[in-house]
């Protein structure tokens, strides 16, 4: 690693200090008085949803157990085993729901990949009803976009599987918050998930999926969500890799009293000399904006366009953007990369560029490196800024050319819950480029 490297990264360590929002635990609805629903004992064909999907039916067991891909469901398929289930990878609704579906579902095995995984994402959980094998249907939802999570019944959950102390368990926290029937209810809370990827087929469900995607079965539920500040504000992307001549863009999103509002005012802070910011309305993507636990679903979007002169000496600048709103000010930052236009180089990029781990858990988060001009060397990344109490490998060792590494962090009980500013670098030849992340620890 080179010294210019080094220095790099302790500049940036010492630049990465995000404002106080330690995230607290909201409170709890108290335990509904009523009693659990118990399972339906049903012998012949039913619908899963009568009121909901028409026609869609399925075959069940005298014990109102499913029976299609069942295995895959409950986590008695051979794959299984194979899934890490102490860690979960952080995703957003609009990845998922983008993920191509194989051109056949296989009946007693996993798709690679989506359903090897152990996801975790943050959304809206709208509605749940008790379906006829036994599962909690939950309709999830960010934005526009709505997909499906399932809780099986642990009745419903062989004893091999390795899922089957989560399941229990989420099935249980589920029960003490909510009464779940037959019938829809409607939550519209937000909520952190966790649990296995897993593709159905498309049959008229409620809040089915553009691919049929799904988390099933579910492992974790976290209801809630910190309490939401006056003002709050963040940024998209965390990385920006301009050409020397050419221009680029960000967007920070504001909320006022937890509901979308523009801040006061917005300025910048650690432009090199040649760079110049404007400021206007911005619209967001159809992936974002990403649910935050400090954050509400929607933000105001403003748009901070930079015009990069040609004399900008290349390297990365850690760009800090302030926000006025009531009673406060705050500021948000990102890595803007400018580039020698006729060299070969690259750049970090991370979607997203947070990640939540709770304590006593491991997590992971998968970072880009993105060749520009045919960029084809080694690339060897390295971090730093990690708080007490958390440590974090990373695979591969390197990376040539185009391709990735990934961050894994294990975090221990007595890490302190809030939000931690981490800086991943990497060098390759004379380049070094890092980016920010953002990483959240959880009761």
């Amino acid at each position: 690693m080179t010294k210019g490297f080094r220095k790099l990264l302790c500049l940036a360590g010492l630049l990465a200090v995000i404002p106080a929002c330690t995230q607290t635990p909201a409170a709890n609805r108290s335990p509904s008085k009523e009693k659990p629903i118990k399972a339906t004992v049903r012998t012949e064909k039913v619908p899963t949803d009568v009121a909901a999907e028409h026609g869609d039916f399925e075959d069940f067991t005298s014990s109102s157990c499913g029976v299609e891909r069942w295995s895959v469901k409950t986590g008695t398929d051979s794959g299984a085993k194979s899934i890490n289930i102490t860690s979960s990878t952080a995703t957003t609704l609009a990845t998922l729901i983008k993920i191509k579906p194989p051109g056949s579902i296989p009946s007693n095995s996993r798709v690679k990949g989506t359903e090897t995984t152990n996801w975790q994402i943050h959304v809206t959980l709208v509605e749940y009803k008790l379906e006829s094998d036994s599962d909690y249907h939950l309709v999830i939802k960010v934005g526009t976009g709505t997909m499906i999570a399932e809780i099986p019944s642990p009745s419903c959950v062989g004893s091999t599987s390795p899922f089957k102390a989560d399941i229990t368990a989420t099935r249980t926290a589920f029960d003490k918050k909510y009464h779940v029937t037959s019938s829809w209810h409607t939550a519209n809370v937000p909520v952190i998930l966790t649990g296995i990827g897993f593709f159905d087929y498309k049959h008229g469900q409620t809040g089915v999926a553009p691919n049929a995607i799904e988390i099933h079965p579910l492992l974790g539920i976290t209801f809630g969500a910190a309490p939401r500040a006056p003002f709050a504000m963040t940024i998209t992307p965390s990385e920006m890799s301009i050409s020397q001549g050419r221009t680029g863009f960000v967007t920070v999103g504001t909320a006022v009293n937890g509901k979308a509002g523009p801040p006061h005012g917005l300025r910048v802070l650690g432009l090199p000399r040649g760079v110049k910011a404007t400021f206007g309305k911005g619209t967001w993507s159809a992936a974002w904006p990403a649910s935050s636990p400090s954050l509400p679903g929607r933000l105001y979007p403003t748009r901070v366009t930079f015009e990069v002169a040609r004399s900008v000496s290349p390297g990365d600048y850690v760009v800090r953007i302030y926000g006025s709103g009531p009673h406060s000010t705050l500021w948000t930052q990102f890595v803007l990369t400018v580039v020698d236009a006729s060299s070969q180089n690259f750049y970090l990029a991370a979607t997203p560029a947070t990640f939540d781990v709770a304590r006593g858990h491991t997590g992971s988060l998968r970072i880009n490196v993105v060749p520009i001009n045919g960029y084809s060397g080694a690339t060897y990344p390295a971090i730093n800024g990690l708080p007490p109490g958390v440590s974090a490998t990373m695979s591969p060792a390197l990376v040539n050319g185009r391709g990735s590494f990934v961050i894994h962090v294990s975090v221990s009980r007595n890490a302190v819950i809030g939000t931690h500013a981490v800086t991943v670098g990497a060098a390759g030849g004379s380049q070094s480029h890092i980016i920010l992340l953002a990483l959240h620890v959880t009761a």
